[in-house]
């Protein structure tokens, strides 16, 4: 695990993203005594720096400081907060969200990460990571939306510049935690398909 997470309430002013505010967000802390923790959350703001969407977890910030943790300098990324994911919906009855599970609502969310991937696509980045606990979901009122999160194992290329589709991925094309969806194995070439396929 990389580390910790933090959820800041009440902040004011709000912070102000777009035309979107935020009084609620979360702070993800990397571990500061595990090799590579840190690694892990720089790539993962640089997968989301230039992303913007309402499907798509939004960053609202990266800093280097003392850690709540242990006072030690650390990394940390700013979020915004979601109630729930997708697994807890699916799976654990007594979280908020498990009580308004339907049809109806199982629809539209599949509608909100495939809007979310092919925004991601669009950008030309492929998440290689899809699973439910990766698809955060955010209350606003009695409406839930869907959020791809966990950017940890973005396919990168050599130069640290997201890879083009058809890339080859191997050990050492590939940052954060280790991708196990579909397409990738060791010398084969992934591409959009492969987050298709962790959809479906």
């Amino acid at each position: 695990m990389f580390g910790k997470v933090y959820l800041i309430s009440n902040v004011l002013p709000p912070v102000c993203i777009g035309s979107r505010m935020f009084s609620r967000f979360v702070v993800k802390v990397a571990k500061t005594d595990t090799k590579g923790a840190a690694e892990d959350l720089i790539s993962e703001v640089e997968a989301l720096a230039n992303l913007s969407h309402v499907n798509i977890v939004q960053i609202l910030g990266f800093v280097h400081g003392p850690s709540p943790q242990d006072e030690r300098p650390a990394y940390m990324m700013c979020l915004e907060y979601a109630e729930s994911d997708l697994q807890k919906l699916l799976h654990h009855k007594d979280d908020a969200v498990h009580g308004d599970y339907s049809q109806a609502l199982m629809v539209t969310l599949a509608v909100e990460i495939a809007r979310g991937l092919a925004y991601i696509h669009s950008m030309d980045k492929m998440h290689l990571d899809l699973k439910p606990e990766n698809v955060l979901l955010a209350r606003d009122g009695d409406e839930w939306t869907a959020k791809v999160a966990d950017f940890g194992a973005q396919v990168i290329n050599m130069a640290g510049a997201p890879a083009q589709p058809g890339a080859a991925v191997d050990g050492s094309v590939v940052r954060g935690e280790p991708v196990a969806g579909a397409g990738e194995v060791d010398g084969r070439v992934v591409d959009r398909h492969s987050d298709l396929a962790s959809l479906a």
